[in-house]
This record gives C-alpha cells, structure tokens and sequence, in this order.
C-alpha cells in the first residue's frame, strides 16, 4: 500500500476544478510515482462525477487517460473544512499538445509526428464513437503527451464536455453557441447544438493544421464575430506549404456538410496516414521525411534533387533513384569527389564497409564499391552512394527546437544511440571516430520518434595511429576544433578517450543549443585546452547529466572510462526514460509550509490508487 502523499505542483485549472502533480512514495528507497489529480467542490461533484463515469468506459483504450482507484472518485476537505472530490489519473510529463509544441521552432511539428499523433488522436476517436459518445470539445489543450523514449504517446483527456450522439450538450446556448471551445467549433454544432461525431472530425482538422502552422484556427477572426464568420460558410485557410496529401486530409474534415467528412474508421485510411507512404518520398522537403532504400534499387535514371552539404574533400547531393515508372522513387545520399581525391574516398568507404549492417553507423550502397563517373566538364569523378536522412544532420535537426534546445528525453535516447555507434567503432573494429559532432550524426525520422547514426568517416583513424589530420603547428585537431580534447591537441594519436570528450560536448550542446567554447576565440582555444581550463556546465543540466558530462570532460583520459561503460551511466537508464525523479526539481525552493499545508489534503487519497505502482512498473518494463 502506497503510504506518504507529496503534493508536487500545481498544474491546471478549468471550469470545473484544479489539476495538481502529487508524488507518491511506498517505501524509503522506491521510486516516486506520479499521478494528476483533479479536485472539484462539492458544487460541482455531479460534473466530475459524470466524467469518471465516461471514462470508466473506455479502461484499457491506450488512447484515452486512464484513471486509479476503480474509476471512483475520492471525498476529502480541503483547508476549509469545505467537501472536494478527487479523481486521480495518470500523468502526462511532457504536457499537453499545446505546451508540447511551444518547444518547436514557430510551433511546427515534424510531418512524420503529425502524421503520428493524428493517427493516434483518431484511434482515440474511433473508440470514443463506438461508445456512442462525442468529446465535444477536441483541442490541443486535451491531448497529453506522454513520453515513450525518444517518441511519444497521445492521449484524449477532459470528457467534462462529452455528450451522447444526438443529444444537445448542456454548454450550448444561443446567446453562446459553442458546445466546446469556439474555434475548434464546427459549423453545424454552433447552428444547432446537436453533438453529432462530424463535430469532432472538424476539431481533428483544427488541430493538424495548428500542428503544421503552428497557429490556431482563425487567427483573423475576432471572437465577437466568430460565430457568424463560421455559419457564413468559410472554411480555415490551409497556406501551400501543406503537403498536397495532408490538404487533401484537411478538406475531407473542412467539409461544410458534416456527412462529407465521412467518420474516424474511414479518415484512419486515408493515404495521408497510409503507412506505405510514412516516410513521403514523394514530398521530400518536408521536415522529417526519409525513404528507405537497398542496394538492389539503386539502378536506373538517376536524377539530381538538390545539394545538400560540401565538405574538404568532395560535396554531398540527393539523387533520386526511379526503377520503374509503377514504383515510387527510391532517394540517396551520393558523396563525389575529384580524382585528386580518390584514395581518401576510398579509405572512408573501407572504413564504413567494417560496419554494414550496423543500425548506428550510415550505411552504403553498392556493395561498398567507389562508382567512377564524369562530371560535365569531362573531368573523371568519384562517388559514394549512402542511405539519406530526411531529417538531416543534428546540427540542422537543432534548429527546429526553441534555442535548439531538445527535450531531455531525447536527450538521453539520442546520448544512448551515438554511445552504441561508438561501441562498434572502439571495441569491434578498433578505430576512433575523431571527428563526433552534430554536424556528423545524422537524424532518420522512424514513426514519430527518430533514430540516429554516425557519419562522416574522412577523419577516422585506428587506435594508437597519429590522426590523419592533425599537424603539431599548423593545426593541431584530428577533427573540429571545438569537440577535441586537449591530449588530442597536444600529441594527436587517436585514443577512444578522444570520441567520449567529444560525446560530451554534443550532449551540453543538445542540452544548452550552444556549441562548447562559444566564448572562446579560434585562435586562442588550443591555448586553452592545454592550460587545463574545464568545460562550463550550466546549473540548469539536470544532476545525473552532470555526473555523465563532467565525466566526459575529465583530464585524465584514463578516467572518461569506454562508451560500454558510459552506456550504463545512471543518466542513460531505462528505468528513468521519463525523468520522473528529476521532474520539478525546482520545487525543492518552494516554502515547505505551504508544500506541507497542501500535502494534508491528499493524506487520504492512498486508498484509491493502490494499483498506480504496478501500472507504471508495467509500462516500464
């Protein structure tokens, strides 16, 4: 039985009561379990207890919040002495979509998490209509997002609103006809109040295209004039950039007749949330995007797409392979470079052929062969054939992100990949990578989540050996600059200790969005790697990531330890992928009287969750 009772924060109020975090704790020693828990006064007890009663029918839906304690609601006084009721739920530690997206660059999602979450929001929907029921009130605000490693989960929250089909929702008046918030409103529902399973198709379509835009519906209409703006038969605005099936999705759920939008079984099958074509190839400037390839494809009518990056000793472009004109095109990174080149090609291609078929290291095409071509000049050329990574480098990746900063659990995940990348290149084939930096890790979009692998093998060199590109004076890096390590500086021989120096400074840089030493002039950073001076970590990387970079970051090589062993870290595990015992560390400021006062209100709730720790210990393993 789950004995001590925290209350962590306060997280949310709505019009029938307030969402705290509260932290329950078994035993000294246990993990803390979390759960949101939503109080509502006694005047207001027959809505929550119509919720719970709605959601109790959909225990077990992986797409709809679940709740503890037998789908019950717990009676408790508050510090009144006043009667509250309680419902207690699963928490949601990456928030709300709408939160969720402040992250992204201008609020724009990837495609391929769009094109997930939608999917998801409409597995939800499918069990909510089958139930005879309409949300009602279908926004980003009442969609969680709970984090499952690198990816994440949707789920539909708040049946506050919820109305059986046909039936006129209690909220819908024609003074304020809006049965849930007005501009994810349908139509027809502000017409006539009817909740009809159309409506919340209308919603879906509000939110994909807030997910692509990143602004809300009707950003033009004033709300006093919102509701004759919608019956006036306008539809929202969908801009160009949205991909020409994604638009088609969007007019279906925009249809003026409610009929037209079909219903959440038939929209799970529309081509836009076809798996065949996850990854869209065939709109391949979208954000997010990637085509898998084999070798076997890569035959005729190779044609240029469009440059994607030069490098010291060649340029990097996306080609498109067709093999017929019934199969959809296959795309490929191709690598050229110019006879004077050739053997530095050559040696990278060596190099990479020890890792086929290795998840974590790029692979090529063509039987790890140099294709010999001529360039249109006549001039004789050379070139690599690799698989493409439709969302690019780490480094561009970054940029999505407000202050290129990334949530940490995909921190950890992406920590973790680039760990296994270096345990094939160290300990399988005895070379040091050399050159590890975000420019060099290449992201590939999988489902919502993403997988990466290093690239970029031009500067590798075995264990032991002088790296290719270090010179004593002239430029004393095996690689760039500010990812080297001082011992790399002052002798050049290529030690494994090299690649972890350089893992840490991509790790402060996905925590922080700067690169190391942005303070430091080029010209003096030799100066200071070798005078001793250490890497700044700011306070606000959490605890055990300061355990993992500071080891990263010793001076002693010796002491940075191996990628295996760095790969069982305390910051890299499993058992905290959703960083529950780091999660409001900032709580431990608040006066502890107040925290204290708070707590008393939930001394009771104990006997209504008992199921919560085997719930997330399930979830976990």
């Amino acid at each position: 039985m789950l004995t001590k009772i925290e209350l962590v924060k306060f997280l949310d109020e709505g019009n029938n009561g307030s969402v705290d975090l509260v932290k329950y704790i078994k035993s000294h020693g246990s993990s803390p379990i979390y759960a949101a828990v939503k109080t509502s006064k006694c005047k207001n007890n027959d809505y929550l207890q119509r919720e719970i009663e709605i959601l109790s029918l959909f225990k077990g839906c992986k797409r709809i919040v679940q709740c503890y304690g037998n789908y019950e609601l717990v009676e408790d006084l508050d510090r009144d002495g006043s009667r509250s009721y309680k419902m207690v739920m699963e928490y949601a530690a990456a928030g709300n979509l709408t939160t969720f997206m402040d992250n992204y660059k201008d609020r724009k999602l990837p495609e391929t998490m769009i094109k997930d979450f939608t999917r998801m929001i409409l597995q939800g929907l499918v069990s909510i209509h089958s139930h005879g029921y309409v949300h009602c009130d279908l926004k980003p605000d009442n969609l969680l997002v709970f984090p499952c490693k690198q990816s994440y989960e949707l789920k539909i929250s708040d049946f506050g609103s919820s109305e059986v089909v046909g039936d006129i929702p209690f909220r819908w008046k024609i003074s304020s006809p809006y049965v849930g918030t007005p501009i994810y409103m349908s139509p027809e529902s502000v017409k006539n109040g009817v909740a009809e399973k159309a409506l919340d198709l209308w919603s879906l379509g509000c939110i994909v295209l807030e997910m692509y835009t990143g602004e809300e519906p009707w950003p033009e209409v004033s709300s006093d004039d919102f509701a004759s703006f919608l019956l006036s038969g306008k539809t929202p605005q969908i801009p160009e950039s949205v991909p020409c099936d994604a638009r088609e999705f969007l007019e279906t759920c925009f249809a003026r007749d409610p009929k037209d939008r079909g219903n959440a079984s038939k929209l799970l099958s529309h081509r836009f949330l076809s798996d065949e074509d996850m990854y869209g190839p065939w709109r391949l400037f979208a954000p997010g995007e990637v085509e898998e390839q084999t070798s076997s494809n890569m035959q005729t009518k190779p044609e240029f797409v469009k440059f994607l990056d030069k490098g010291s000793n060649g340029s990097v472009h996306l080609v498109k392979y067709i093999k017929s004109d019934r199969l959809p095109p296959l795309f490929a990174a191709v690598k050229t470079v110019q006879f004077e080149d050739y053997d530095i090609l050559q040696r990278e291609i060596d190099i990479l052929s020890l890792f086929k078929g290795c998840n974590r290291i790029v692979q090529c095409y063509g039987n790890y062969e140099v294709e010999e071509d001529i360039d249109r000049n006549g001039s004789r050329i050379y070139k690599m054939v690799m698989e493409y990574a439709g969302c690019g480098s780490l480094a561009t990746f970054m940029d999505n992100y407000n202050d290129r900063k990334l949530p940490e659990t995909m921190i950890i995940d992406f920590t973790r990949m680039i760990l296994q990348g270096l345990v094939s290149i160290h300990d399988s084939n005895g070379y040091v990578h050399c050159d590890i930096k975000p420019a060099n890790i290449l992201v590939f979009p999988c489902g919502q989540s993403y997988e990466l692998k290093i690239a970029d093998f031009g500067s590798s060199t075995i264990v032991g050996d002088i790296a290719t590109t270090w010179e004593e004076f002239d430029g004393p890096y095996a690689g760039t600059a500010v990812y080297m390590s001082p011992e790399s500086v002052k002798n050049g021989v290529a030690e494994k200790a090299l690649d972890l120096w350089s893992l840490g400074c991509v790790v402060l840089e996905m925590f922080t969005g700067e690169s190391p030493w942005s303070e430091v002039d080029d010209d003096d950073l030799d100066d200071v790697l070798l005078g001793g001076k250490a890497i700044e970590i700011p306070e606000s990387v959490p605890c055990y990531a300061r355990e993992f970079l500071k080891k990263c970051f010793s001076r002693i090589p010796e002491d940075r330890g191996s990628a295996s062993k760095l790969l069982s870290h305390r910051f890299l595990s499993e058992e905290d992928i959703y960083g529950l015992r780091r999660l409001f560390s900032a709580v431990e400021n608040e006066a502890k009287t107040e925290v204290e006062d708070k707590t008393r209100r939930y001394e009771e709730i104990y006997k209504a969750i008992a199921e919560v720790e085997e719930y997330y210990l399930s979830l976990l393993c």
